[in-house]
């Protein structure tokens, strides 16, 4: 069984961040994996811009590989546009089941890009849009203030841009899954050395 934290505040190696309410409690191990992916881009990165959207299936699937093709595509065409020598990244596999209807599952996804490179996320959405519907799925969504600029060492921009995020931890619609199958997954950017 995962660790599941119920308050509105999380500590982090010392630090006291800000968490998403939510009745059932987030999963620790996935607000690890978010602010640990934060804090080492930042360690690489003067700047990071952090990107949200949501990817919607037409039809339910066993497992996420959907999804990880799509990052392994938007990753090569990222850096390809822009230059990047890392895209760190967070997503979460949710399903909604209620009046016994169970709909396909949907992913909330997190980019985290070098902000010294790329200021705006407009053509960042516009990628993922047109990579997800050439794969004949639904327009993803973008929620409101899809965004959060974050500079290294300030405190109050990562506390606000971890708070969202932290939404993804939420235990509620992670339940219903193949045994085999993953939740969430995390890039693997390691902390810069010194």
């Amino acid at each position: 069984m995962k660790a599941i934290t119920k308050g509105s505040i999380i500590e982090i190696n010392g630090l006291l961040l800000p968490v998403w309410g939510g009745k059932k409690g987030k999963f620790t191990h996935i607000l690890e994996a978010i602010y640990h992916q934060m804090n080492n881009m930042l360690s690489h990165h003067s700047r990071v811009l952090l990107v949200r959207s949501d990817l919607h299936l037409h039809d339910y699937t066993q497992n996420s590989e959907l999804l990880s093709d799509f990052i392994r595509k938007l990753r090569k065409r990222l850096k390809a546009k822009y230059k990047l020598t890392r895209l760190g990244y967070i997503w979460v596999r949710e399903r909604n089941i209620s009046n016994n209807t169970k709909q396909a599952q949907h992913y909330h996804l997190a980019l985290m890009l070098d902000g010294n490179k790329v200021q705006h996320p407009g053509n960042i959405h516009k990628l993922i849009e047109s990579i997800w519907q050439n794969w004949d799925q639904p327009k993803p969504f973008t929620p409101k203030n899809s965004y959060y600029k974050i500079q290294r060492g300030n405190q109050h921009q990562f506390n606000n841009a971890f708070k969202r995020c932290s939404y993804f931890a939420k235990v509620v619609t992670k339940e219903d899954k193949a045994p085999q199958t993953n939740h969430y997954s995390a890039s693997r950017i390691k902390q810069r050395m010194k």
